[in-house]
């Protein structure tokens, strides 16, 4: 049986990354989850309903939100029907095999949404 990388019958595969990190045969689908894209970056998919609020990031960043709070108020807002939909789609999508990485702009995903989303995406594709 051959495999393609963006295709891997063994398990559910979501990784997150940079934007900025290397491309890699292994990244399978590469999903930008920012609002925006800077130039020169290679990817195949925009799903920007997966990113925070220009005003959450902001509060978070400069205003003094905590992680805490913006983890809360995050997860608040991907409770909406677009990015619901999002999840499930890519949910279903690592369901059947194909490898994702989700990428956002922060080197790591310790306090980056893009780990949210991917845990949002976990939890839906184990139901």
């Amino acid at each position: 049986m051959f495999e393609n990388a963006r295709t891997s019958a063994k398990k559910k595969m979501i990784k997150t990354k940079s934007l900025f990190a290397p491309v890699e045969e292994e990244d399978g689908t590469r999903i930008v989850v920012s609002g925006g894209i800077p130039d020169n970056i290679s990817f195949d998919e925009h799903h920007p309903e997966l990113a925070p609020t220009k005003k959450l990031l902001y509060d978070y960043k400069y205003h003094g939100l905590s992680w805490e709070e913006y983890e809360k108020q995050f997860f608040w807002l991907m409770g909406g029907r677009r990015a619901q939909e999002g999840i499930r789609e890519l949910a279903e999508r690592s369901r059947n095999g194909e490898i994702i990485t989700l990428l956002c702009f922060e080197k790591n995903d310790d306090h980056c949404h893009r780990r949210l989303v991917k845990q949002l995406i976990d939890s839906e594709g184990s139901k």
